[in-house]
């Protein structure tokens, strides 16, 4: 069971600063096996898919979705990704 869920919506994010945020929330007090964390690659070019995949796919606590549509901002993403939490 995790403490909390961090929803990210990401559309074409520059990967260094991805990384970035990957640092950020792995730096986390709570201790980062206490979050799941949601990704979401909204309307995101194959290239992203496969870079954020790499990144990620070896954690478990980190679930990455795809979600395209024609929406251009950030709502759409977020409430997809809430829909995949199971914490507060």
């Amino acid at each position: 069971n995790y403490k909390i869920s961090v929803v990210t919506p990401f559309c074409n994010v520059d990967m260094k600063m991805f990384c970035k945020c990957f640092e950020s929330v792995k730096s986390q007090t709570l201790g980062f096996e206490n979050i799941q964390w949601i990704v979401v690659l909204h309307n995101t070019e194959q290239k992203y898919h496969e870079a954020v995949h790499e990144l990620l796919d070896g954690f478990e606590n980190v679930l990455v979705k795809r979600l395209d549509n024609d929406i251009k901002n950030p709502s759409p993403p977020r409430n997809y990704g809430m829909t995949f939490a199971t914490a507060p």
